[in-house]
């Protein structure tokens, strides 16, 4: 059976990005103020970007002008979504379920796939039928030229 991928990319705004940052810098040192306290546990690697600010908008900056033109990129060449990350976890969950759920209503069963892979794409169809109507146009230019200038002018002035 063949794999199926679904792409999709978190995105929040440079604001709830800060605030995460942040967030889990917070989370983190208090974690590491019990791992101390107690004895137990693993400390977690803070960031400087999870303490101030001012680093947390700079990596957020970076994030929009590196990653976001590679992302783009990356558009062109394969199918992903973006979902808005903004709000609770259970929000964020819900999006992508929706988004998964919606892209998997777009997608052929794998046996229905079997059976029609063989077939055009519509972009070849298309050229073929472009590639069709210039020939015929020549050929009625090339063998009917009155006819087929009469019917140019009638439909210019239609």
């Amino acid at each position: 059976e063949r794999p199926i991928f679904r792409i999709c990319v978190l995105f929040v705004d440079e604001m709830e990005a800060v605030a995460r940052q942040l967030g889990r810098g917070e989370k983190a040192m208090k974690h590491n103020e019990k791992v101390d306290r107690t004895g137990k546990g693993v400390k977690q690697d803070i960031r400087p970007t999870d303490m101030d600010p001012a680093l947390a908008a700079k990596r957020y900056k970076s994030f929009e002008d590196q990653t976001l033109d590679a992302l783009e990129y990356l558009g062109e060449l394969f199918i992903y979504n973006l979902i808005n990350a903004q709000g609770s976890y259970a929000k964020v969950e819900e999006n992508i379920i929706k988004e998964m759920e919606y892209q998997s209503s777009l997608e052929l069963n794998p046996e229905t796939h079997d059976i029609i892979h063989e077939l055009p794409r519509a972009d070849e169809i298309i050229q073929h039928a472009r590639q069709n109507l210039v020939r015929r146009l020549d050929g009625y230019a090339k063998d009917h030229e009155a006819m087929f200038v009469s019917v140019t002018s009638e439909l210019e002035n239609d």
